[in-house]
């Protein structure tokens, strides 16, 4: 956030979400929120398993959003891993109920500018093509739950405390390849190693900035190992060379 200059109120925005995403993942923790901490199926109506997608498009979030809707689908009790814009909603025939609350996601995209010195003044190469430069734009998305809304088509609806049980595992519990290289891609950029042993826990370990796992067979799904994986790569956030965060680094699930 320090390298955005003052001034400019579209940087300053851009610095803002940073820090609602950041204090949101924190608050999350310091409360105990931990949508990731029952990586087992079980046929209540609470469980959810996969990754959260968008229930007009299908398509899977990625990146931060997981994490983010993961916590809002445990803070909020939703049955349901899908969700919409308001008028996302709208456009499938429903509507949000008055009252509900949005949750809290992000966009992130380059996009492309006219190149300007300190000064404001735009530069051109030498043959007097106006230069540009690439941007990296993010903005505040508000979600709601289909769990929150009414009207929507019959596909959309939560599941039914029985439909867990009778939903075959291959429709939710294996990552595309897409989202799996996604997630490969996070942990490999935080440079934390893992460690897989045959016990009932899960953890950070700071000493050493290795997450120490149980074997994936121990695992219902691969969903479930990629979620309680990217729980403990929360915690290694606040190892010194990143975060340096006091707390953050606790962590220790059965």
């Amino acid at each position: 956030m320090k390298k955005h200059k003052k001034g400019s109120s579209g940087q300053t925005a851009h610095a803002d979400v940073y820090q609602m995403v950041t204090d949101h993942i924190i608050a999350a923790l310091e409360q105990g929120t931990a949508p990731w901490r029952r990586p087992w199926r079980c046929a209540d109506a609470g469980c959810s398993g996969g990754l959260p997608s968008n229930a007009l498009t299908g398509r899977c979030y990625s990146g931060v959003n997981v994490l983010l809707l993961w916590m809002a689908a445990e803070e909020g009790g939703y049955t349901s891993d899908r969700w919409l814009t308001y008028r996302q909603a709208q456009e499938a025939g429903g509507q949000v109920r008055k009252g509900e609350s949005c949750s809290l996601a992000v966009i992130y995209k380059d996009w492309r500018k006219p190149a300007e010195d300190e000064h404001g003044n735009r530069l051109y190469d030498t043959d007097g093509r106006l230069l540009t430069e690439t941007v990296p734009m993010l903005r505040q998305l508000h979600l709601f739950n289909v769990a929150q809304c009414d009207g929507l088509p019959e596909h959309m609806q939560p599941p039914q405390a029985d439909d867990d049980t009778k939903r075959p595992v291959e429709d939710y519990a294996v990552l595309s390849p897409e989202r799996l290289a996604d997630v490969q891609r996070m942990l490999e950029a935080t440079g934390v190693q893992t460690e897989a042993r045959y016990q009932n826990l899960a953890y950070y370990r700071p000493a050493t900035d290795t997450i120490v796992m149980p074997l994936t067979s121990q695992f219902d799904s691969e969903a479930d190992y990629w979620s309680t994986l990217l729980h403990e790569m929360v915690h290694s956030t606040g190892h010194r060379n990143r975060l340096d965060r006091e707390g953050i680094t606790s962590s220790s699930r059965k």
